[in-house]
């Protein structure tokens, strides 16, 4: 992930994919585990991968919301609420993204 130009890009594997910062609801964005908050598990795939470990691209999420999901593990996944589907990352230093993303 890098944020530059007032954009963030997210590259993870094939996808590439870009969101202006003003579309993120920065102020909403938090730390999930998917195994305790069951609403935001990935449930349909519309385009991407769905392997057992790692799911990435557009997912139906059970709650019923769209979301842009590259996520490896499950229990530390950073959910960022946003104007075209939420998003859901896997990363290994999330609260720090958070507080940075945050910030910005």
């Amino acid at each position: 992930i890098c944020s530059r130009d007032e954009k963030t890009d997210v590259v993870a594997s094939f996808l590439k994919k870009q969101w202006p910062l003003a579309e993120l609801d920065r102020r909403n964005a938090r730390l999930l585990d998917l195994d305790a908050n069951e609403a935001y598990r990935p449930r349909w795939k519309l385009f991407g991968a769905g392997l057992p470990g790692r799911s990435s691209g557009l997912f139906r999420l059970r709650n019923g919301e769209s979301a842009h999901v590259y996520v490896t593990q499950r229990r530390k996944v950073v959910y960022i609420p946003a104007g075209k589907g939420a998003i859901l990352l896997s990363m290994e230093r999330a609260k720090e993204f958070i507080d940075t993303l945050q910030g910005l």
